[in-house]
């Protein structure tokens, strides 16, 4: 591609892609039974379901913050990075048509997660605050907001990966769809593993865990539980993020084809 044309044409890729979201969003609400409340609402019935369980001893009551808190701020982390990996395979099933570009299906794709990770804030975010008495930690909070680019580079690299794969064998995502989903009990998303030695290995070996742990701690207490592990999977996901983008840039004509 010549330089030149660069800037024009990733500004064209920009503006198709807010439009393709946008009417992708305004089909969803008209279509889902509860309109606009339903993307509101939507991230409250996993929370209510496990409070439930805890009410009734099924599952163990976190030590370090509120039970609500600790699922609100564990659910709305673990989504976002789940979306930010389903997301430009996503923007490529949605938006399979011939003339558009494939780079703009993706960011539409990654647009529509980032609606969905907005209405999950405004929703989960008071109830954490309220869940915890405004105990949460100023400082450990902007160092948590600091971090999400950090702990959104491996999934976003996986999920490029991942819509590349979805080109020739356009079963891959429904596959990967369905394992992210079964990652949410061992993710440290709802409540915490029990005291045991393989805890921290389930911790420390699984991103999606590390990352739900460590920014709520961050959040909740101000203290990074796993420093080590943390800059280890961030300069994974710096690696895993730039092969992903090189190879876009390399198999961008096949997905066009792939998608004409």
């Amino acid at each position: 591609m010549d330089r030149g044309r660069a800037p024009d044409t990733g500004r064209h890729h920009g503006r198709t892609a807010r439009a393709l979201a946008r009417r992708a969003r305004l089909a969803r609400i008209r279509t889902g039974a509860l309109g606009w409340a339903g993307e509101a609402l939507g991230p409250l019935w996993p929370l209510l379901v496990y409070l439930t369980l805890v009410a009734g001893g099924a599952l163990p009551r976190p030590e370090t913050m509120a039970p609500l808190a600790y699922a609100a701020l564990g659910y709305w982390t673990w989504s976002l990075m789940v979306d930010a990996a389903l997301a430009p395979a996503r923007g490529l099933a949605a938006h399979r048509q011939p003339g558009t570009a494939p780079e703009a299906a993706m960011l539409a794709g990654g647009l529509d997660a980032a609606t969905r990770a907005g209405w999950r804030a405004v929703v989960l975010g008071p109830l954490a605050v309220l869940a915890t008495g405004g105990a949460l930690d100023p400082v450990g909070l902007l160092v948590a907001l600091a971090l999400i680019p950090a702990a959104l580079a491996l999934p976003l690299g996986a999920g490029l990966i991942l819509a590349l794969w979805a080109a020739p064998w356009p079963d891959v995502p429904a596959g990967a769809t369905t394992a992210l989903r079964l990652s949410l009990l061992p993710s440290l998303v709802l409540f915490p593993l029990p005291e045991a030695a393989w805890a921290w290995a389930a911790t420390v070996l699984n991103p999606l865990a590390l990352w739900t742990d460590s920014l709520r701690a961050l959040a909740g207490t101000g203290a990074l539980p796993h420093p080590v592990a943390v800059v280890a999977w961030t300069l994974a996901g710096g690696t895993l993020l730039a092969l992903g983008l090189r190879g876009l840039r390399h198999l961008s004509p096949r997905l066009r084809d792939a998608m004409a």
